[in-house]
């Protein structure tokens, strides 16, 4: 896809946005999945000139415009177009750390107060990108300290405004958050661990410690597990709610601290502008989230973003509704084909020698094959639950027989955009439905899913089985060989590869040979 990074052209550099460098997506992504074209408009002419820019080709736009009066406004104009922006929309960008004020009763998160008499005292500018002015003196251990850091501060920029809370002594943590359209996640929190001489007064992020500069401390993280890492995600979703914008795409880095004595979790700020696809040599910042939490890096986090918005959902209806049609017309025959298959081999040798105990998603199973393979095998399966685009599959006497109710009729792009989880999570033969952007999603949301382990299925098509199998669909059902990307994709941390089978999967219909491919599971890896 072509994407425009979109920025305002200054006559007068803002000492806000010194900080600011206009992302880099090269190092991330390659040029073979998205091009990055860069773009300035002027103030004087900003409404013209982003009228221009989308009338071209461009399939999507990063906002790198500034949060001031000139950007808002002509960020609202870009807004206006009906254009696909994958940066937070104006409305949520404006929402500060201020706003966490007004959180509802019953949140899973405090936030820290200035109580009278009681110290230390952290003093700092309120909610500014890069922590201007936070250092080693910004924790005060009396009155004193802190009118002297006011006084400081002040004289360092007389025009921000100043926060004093009460310094809480604990763990420094952040979680990335995002919207998938009605349902906001947490991915797993980090917590940030200092040098082992170091004091309860100074165990905090500076400005130093973020971007890396040459006094930085030798900081590492660890990722948060149980009990502890699920209030924590509570915590800054509800943080993110009490921001009362909801916009499919949206995201945010929130930082939080846990109470050493009390493991209350206090959400110390929440940033709606988080920096992603840098120029790598900052630390600790939105790519540092998504680099260590988030399936399939910064590339499947921009697919994600992409596949979310509701222009993009609405392009890939009618391709649904033609596969599904595709799928339903082969619905009564479609268990003798596929006992015929390798692919049946491969998921009773799956079955009988991996653990499937709990809850199962079945991402397109079709006629409930592999619900019944499991009930063989007594896999001592909970539940399983399907997701099918066919209705006519739906109907099948193994889908009645062995899976839970209500059934999904539904895409897997559509249904991976659910808040939910399950131990295990298994997608046979429908991947190559997909194209590289909607690939990378479901990757990414099925190894957020699972609790446990991840089992997929990887056609390896040649072109001319593709070109049958296109033209047998009336070319209104795509297809594609997603072996590369699906390689590139990875192992994301926490995960470990246990198995993988390569093989003949079903006769081509080209040829007198096979279709190759391969199935693969991956497991968790646990920290007991």
């Amino acid at each position: 896809m072509k994407i425009c990074i979109i920025s305002l052209a200054k006559d007068q550099e803002s000492r806000l946005d010194t900080h600011h460098e206009l992302p880099d997506p090269a190092q991330y992504i390659p040029r073979s999945r998205h091009e990055f074209v860069y773009r300035q408009v002027t103030k004087q002419n900003a409404k013209s000139e982003i009228d221009a820019l989308c009338s071209e080709d461009f399939c999507a736009f990063i906002n790198c415009m500034s949060r001031h009066v000139d950007g808002i406004k002509a960020t609202k104009h870009l807004e206006s177009k009906n254009v696909t922006v994958l940066t937070n929309p104006s409305d949520l960008s404006a929402k500060s750390q201020l706003d966490l004020g007004g959180r509802v009763s019953g949140s899973a998160f405090s936030i820290p107060q200035n109580t009278h008499i009681k110290y230390p005292k952290m003093v700092k500018f309120l909610h500014k990108p890069d922590s201007p002015g936070l250092d080693a003196g910004s924790v005060c251990p009396d009155e004193h300290a802190v009118k002297r850091r006011i006084t400081l501060l002040q004289e360092q920029d007389p025009t921000l405004a100043i926060l004093v809370q009460d310094y809480i002594y604990g763990d420094d943590c952040a979680a990335l958050v995002m919207d998938l359209g009605g349902h906001v996640i947490a991915l797993p929190p980090l917590q940030f661990v200092f040098p082992r001489n170091t004091s309860a007064d100074a165990e905090f992020l500076t400005r130093d410690d973020k971007t890396g500069g040459v006094t930085a401390r030798d900081i590492s993280s660890v990722i948060v597990e149980g009990r502890l890492a699920e209030r924590m995600q509570k915590a800054a979703v509800d943080a993110f709610k009490t921001m009362q914008v909801s916009h499919g795409g949206a995201f945010a880095h929130v930082t939080m601290r846990v109470e050493r004595d009390t493991q209350a979790i206090y959400v110390m700020d929440i940033d709606c502008n988080p920096s992603i696809l840098e120029r790598k040599g900052r630390r600790f910042n939105g790519d540092f989230l998504l680099e260590t939490t988030f399936p399939g890096k910064q590339e499947a986090f921009i697919d994600t973003l992409l596949t979310i918005k509701p222009s993009q959902l609405g392009s890939i209806k009618g391709r649904i509704t033609h596969t599904a049609a595709f799928y339903d017309s082969w619905s009564e025959t479609y268990d003798d084909f596929w006992e015929s298959t390798n692919m049946s081999k491969m998921q009773q040798f799956t079955a009988a020698n991996f653990d499937f105990s709990g809850s199962v998603l079945d991402l397109a199973c079709g006629t409930g094959v592999f619900g019944r393979i499991l009930h063989d095998h007594d896999a001592k399966t909970t539940e399983i639950v399907g997701v099918e685009i066919s209705a006519g599959m739906l109907c099948a006497p193994d889908i009645r027989r062995y899976y839970k109710k209500p059934l999904w009729n539904c895409s897997m792009q559509e249904y991976v955009m659910n808040n939910v989880e399950f131990d295990h999570v298994v997608c046979f033969g429908a991947l190559l439905f997909l194209n590289a952007v909607e690939l990378n999603t479901v990757l990414a949301r099925m190894f957020m899913m699972a609790r446990k382990s991840l089992t997929i299925e990887v056609e390896n098509l040649n072109d001319d089985v593709i070109e049958l199998m296109r033209k047998d669909s009336g070319d209104h059902v795509f297809i594609e060989n997603h072996v590369q990307i699906v390689e590139r994709f990875g192992i994301p941390g926490g995960w470990k590869l246990v198995y993988k089978q390569n093989g003949a999967l079903y006769p081509s219909p080209t040829s007198e040979g096979n279709v190759e491919g391969y199935i693969v599971r991956f497991e968790k890896i646990s920290s007991q």
